[in-house]
């Protein structure tokens, strides 16, 4: 009996610790790639092909012109809705599953290369999957891998260009307390 109360009385603490976290994170990314936009445009909406350059992928299903399913090699399924695409500038999808929410990218091209600004507007809709991302998902580690395994998939075809010219300009996190 003192087993099943002891399991009980944490399973509560960790159900009101969870209530305590942040359903709503934010974070925008802003990057330089050494490569021209319209190769990076070209691979990071090319859905089919990402599996094979981004090491946290297992497979991609495209549903339509508009839908696909990401299914990632730890968490659940994610569904993705382009919301708004404007070759080679402008991306915005909602996200749905364990996390909700909307990704948008900005690409503008320079004599350098591509400025890439990530912005992520999430909300984690219940206790669980805000005590799980706390734990176990760190959303600016995850970008900053997504634009290293992009830049390296870039380079593939442009050899001179080292992935140690794509320099952070400036990452801003704002977690809500909403």
């Amino acid at each position: 009996m003192k087993i099943i109360l002891s399991i009980l009385i944490f399973v509560a603490i960790v159900y009101l610790w969870g209530r305590t976290l942040s359903a709503h994170q934010d974070l925008r990314v802003e990057r330089k790639i050494n490569a021209p936009i319209e190769r990076v445009w070209e691979v990071m909406t090319n859905w089919s092909e990402q599996p094979e350059w981004r090491n946290d992928l297992n497979r991609v299903e495209i549903v339509d012109n508009t839908h696909f399913i990401e299914y990632p090699k730890k968490g659940g399924a994610i569904h993705f809705t382009i919301l708004n695409r404007v070759r080679p500038t402008n991306l915005e999808l909602r996200l749905s599953g364990p996390v909700q929410g909307t990704y948008t990218v900005v690409l503008s091209e320079n004599s350098t290369g591509t400025m890439i600004e990530e912005s992520y507007a999430l909300t984690y809709p219940s206790v669980m999957a805000r005590i799980l991302a706390k734990l176990f998902f760190n959303l600016e580690a995850f970008t900053h891998q997504y634009i290293d395994n992009l830049a390296k998939e870039v380079e593939k075809e442009h050899p001179s260009l080292a992935l140690s010219n794509c320099t952070d300009i400036k990452s801003v996190i704002k977690i809500s307390t909403a």
